[in-house]
C-alpha cells in the first residue's frame, strides 16, 4: 500500500501512543488510513476527525517500521535476473555448438 509522508507521519505517531496534530489538510490522509484499515475515525462537537490505530495499523508499523513504499523494482528484479539466467544459459549452449564443428 502506498502512504503519503503526511499519513506515515500520523500513522507512527499513533503506533507510539502520541497524539498526532490533525489539520483540515489531513483529511485525505486520514481517509486513506482509514480505507486501508490502519486507523478508526472519531468525530467530535468541533467537526475535527481524532484517529485511533487499529490492531491491523500496529501490524502493519511492526512489519514495515519505516513504512517505506513498495517499489516496482521489487516485483521486476526476480524476472530481470531470470532472463539474465536464460541468456547466460542460451550462450553457453551456442558456444558449445559452434565449437564442437
Amino acid at each position: 500500500m502506498y502512504l503519503t509522508d503526511r499519513a506515515k507521519v500520523i500513522l507512527l505517531a499513533l503506533s507510539k501512543e502520541e497524539e498526532p496534530e490533525i489539520n483540515e489538510s489531513d483529511e485525505k490522509d486520514l481517509i486513506l488510513l482509514k480505507e486501508e484499515d490502519l486507523i478508526e475515525l472519531e468525530g467530535t462537537k468541533d467537526g475535527m476527525l481524532y484517529p485511533e490505530i487499529t490492531d491491523k495499523g500496529v501490524a502493519y508499523v511492526h512489519i514495515n517500521p519505516k513504512l517505506t513504499n513498495p517499489s516496482i523494482w521489487q516485483d521486476y528484479k526476480w524476472i530481470i535476473t531470470s532472463l539474465i539466467a536464460i541468456i547466460g544459459i542460451l550462450v553457453t549452449i551456442l558456444i558449445a555448438i559452434i565449437t564442437k564443428q
